[in-house]
């Protein structure tokens, strides 16, 4: 039987691999950018001031510090069909080694 890091390991691929997308990831140097797998969440958060409010858009990305170990504030993820996302804040890594990170689009696909 495999160890638990092990199975942690298998089962973040599969989640991964099934709703995950395929996407670069571009550090801002001059290297070139990592290719990964993301999983991509947005969501409305609605602010209320006095007697009106606002909606906004947030977007949230995951990906594996197996894959990229270590998200930085402007780093920017760019999906297959082109839509590019730019990494806002500081990424928190959760105790799966999932790196949970708050984005912004650039860019509407």
């Amino acid at each position: 039987m495999a160890d638990f890091p092990t199975l942690l390991a298998r089962q973040q691929a599969a989640i991964f691999r099934r709703l995950g997308e395929d996407a670069d990831w571009d550090f801002g140097d001059a290297q070139a950018p990592t290719p990964c797998r993301i999983i991509l969440r947005d969501f409305d958060e609605e602010s209320r001031t006095g007697l009106g409010g606002v909606v906004r858009r947030h977007h949230f990305i995951r990906v594996r510090s197996s894959e990229i170990e270590s998200p930085q504030d402007r780093n920017i993820a760019t999906l297959e069909d082109g839509s590019r996302y730019q990494i806002v804040g500081e990424p928190l890594m959760t105790r799966k080694g999932v790196w949970e990170c708050s984005a912004k689009m650039l860019d509407p696909a």
